[in-house]
């Protein structure tokens, strides 16, 4: 019974820690996204990166 406990603990535990690393991604790509975005031109979108004669 203690083992049945003692693992459902770790699974937690390690779904935890995906959860924080999930935010920690996720802040540091904000991060990066509010960071640079001034400093890098902003990509064409796919229309315009078409070319227009077919």
């Amino acid at each position: 019974m203690s083992r049945i406990v003692l693992e459902y603990e770790s699974v937690q535990s390690q779904a935890a820690a995906m959860e924080k690393l999930d935010q920690f991604a996720l802040s540091v790509a904000v991060e990066l996204a509010t960071s640079t975005s001034d400093q890098w031109e902003p990509l064409p979108s796919e229309g315009r990166s078409q070319p227009t004669s077919v």
